[in-house]
């Protein structure tokens, strides 16, 4: 949990997602296809969501696959 990976061999794995939050990109490359799950506990959530909140969510997303890939290019 509160964990993110990416695999090279279009699967990739997470358990316990029922309380939790996970999100599962899918990432198009020249030369092959990549998965990215990240598994994050429903506490790091405010009870109320909002386009702010949202929009940081999907930046942190995007640093995370960079960490794991600098190569890869995300807008």
């Amino acid at each position: 949990m509160d964990y993110f990976g990416i695999s090279t061999y279009d699967r990739l794995a997470t358990t316990g997602v029922g309380p939790c939050i996970g999100f599962v990109v899918i990432l198009n490359t020249d030369d092959d296809r990549q998965v990215f799950i990240e598994h994050r506990s429903d506490t790091y959530f405010p009870a109320i969501l909002t386009l702010h909140n949202v929009r940081l969510c999907f930046q942190n997303l995007a640093k995370h696959i960079v960490q794991l890939r600098p190569e890869f290019d995300i807008t």
